[in-house]
């Protein structure tokens, strides 16, 4: 009787991390990421408002000042 001469594939090890473990690690991080990324848009945003507010005040002042000053 022949034995055989291949041996039998290793069982993986539970600390080795296969192609799924870092596809699932990677849309973790990108995850992460846009949430990240959404947090700075809306601080972005939420300053341009602000500016935006500011510099109506602004020219609504100066249009009452200039109204007042014509009569």
């Amino acid at each position: 009787m022949a034995t055989a001469t291949k041996k039998a594939p290793a069982r993986r090890k539970l600390a080795e991390k296969g192609t799924l473990d870092y596809l699932e690690l990677a849309l973790e991080n990108l995850k992460k990421a846009g949430q990240h990324a959404q947090k700075d848009a809306r601080g972005q945003l939420d300053s341009t408002v602000e500016r935006t507010r500011d510099a109506v005040k602004d020219v609504t002042a100066e249009i009452r000042k200039r109204t007042r000053q014509e009569r």
